[in-house]
C-alpha cells in the first residue's frame, strides 16, 4: 500500500542496576526468538545454578574455554561448551540428573 503509514509503539525503561537490567532482558527474551541459551543463562539470575556461572566462567580451569554467547560448539569454536550447558551440569551435580535445584536442595 503506497502512501500508507504504519505505527509501532515502544516503551523505554532505564534500569540503573546492571543485574536487574540483565534480569529484565531475560524476562523479555523468554518471549523472543534468537536469544541464545548461553546469554539467557548468563543473565537469568532467577535460577540458582545460573548465578554460579560468573564464578565458574572465571575459574582458572575454565577461563576462556566457555562460550558465553553461543550454544553450539562447532569446529571453528575453540571453547569446550556454552554457558547454558555449564548451568545444566551445575544443576545436575547439585540436584541429581532428574532433580530440580531449589532452596530446599541447597539449604536442606
Amino acid at each position: 500500500m503506497a502512501g500508507s503509514a504504519s505505527f509501532v509503539g515502544i516503551g523505554i525503561y532505564v534500569e540503573r542496576d546492571g543485574v536487574s537490567g540483565q534480569q529484565m532482558f531475560v524476562d523479555v527474551a523468554d518471549n523472543a526468538k534468537g536469544i541464545s541459551g548461553a546469554v539467557r543463562a548468563r543473565f537469568d539470575t532467577s535460577r540458582i545454578a545460573n548465578r554460579t556461572l560468573s564464578d565458574i566462567v572465571l575459574h582458572p580451569l575454565f577461563h576462556n574455554k566457555i562460550d558465553v554467547e553461543r550454544d553450539r560448539m562447532t569446529l571453528s569454536n575453540r571453547n569446550l561448551m556454552g554457558a547454558k550447558h555449564v548451568a545444566d551440569i551445575t544443576r545436575a551435580v547439585i540436584a541429581g540428573p532428574g532433580g530440580r535445584a531449589s532452596k530446599k536442595v541447597y539449604y536442606g
